[in-house]
């Protein structure tokens, strides 16, 4: 993929028609929305899109967008590198109606007019592809979860918790825990 800047617009009518493509990347500083959900980018966003029309006279494009960024971790709140990878297919639409109408079939792309605002697509493919909750790996995150135990520990704790809990049952020991509650009941008492 080349890292040729790539223009704010283009008219999907031409570059559908005669099947061009897009390639080119896009730094953070041009995706306002996405730098605010993010940390920081590791470097520029590689963007391709490549311009079709299909056999129903749509047009179409397959946008695919690659790049690292730094969210913060949900549980230590320190920076977390994830790669953000986006391969979508489009179908362009004038308005809301026909994306209604055709979405069972297809994810629609409402373009008014016929310029596609590049940055803005790319912008929402990026923040469709962020995930919900950013987390280390546990090995590697600052902030040890109380009672957690790595799969290396957990099949032998597991085992032991098993073992305490059937020796509670077969001894008898295991208290009822709504004992409390017939102590409280007025009237009848055991």
């Amino acid at each position: 993929m080349s890292s040729q800047a790539l223009p704010r617009t283009v008219s999907v009518r031409k570059y559908a028609a005669a099947g061009h493509s897009l390639s080119g990347t896009i730094p953070l500083a041009r995706l306002p929305r996405v730098a605010a959900a993010i940390l920081q980018a590791a470097g520029p966003f590689a963007v391709e899109i490549e311009f079709a029309e299909n056999e129903f006279g749509k047009r179409t494009l397959r946008a695919r967008v690659d790049g690292s960024v730094a969210l913060a971790c949900q549980r230590c709140l320190k920076p977390v590198t994830i790669a953000v990878q986006a391969d979508s297919i489009l179908t362009v639409v004038a308005h809301d109606a026909e994306a209604k109408a055709s979405l069972r079939d297809v994810d629609p792309l409402i373009v008014e007019g016929d310029e596609l605002e590049v940055y803005a697509l790319v912008e929402d493919e990026l923040l469709m592809a962020l995930p919900i909750v950013a987390l280390h790996e546990q090995e590697d995150c600052t902030v040890q979860i109380a009672g957690f135990n790595t799969a290396a520990q957990e099949p032998a704790n597991r085992g032991n918790e098993a073992a305490a809990d059937s020796a509670a049952v077969s001894a008898g020991e295991r208290e009822n825990p709504f004992a409390v509650l017939r102590e409280l009941k007025p009237g009848k008492q055991d």
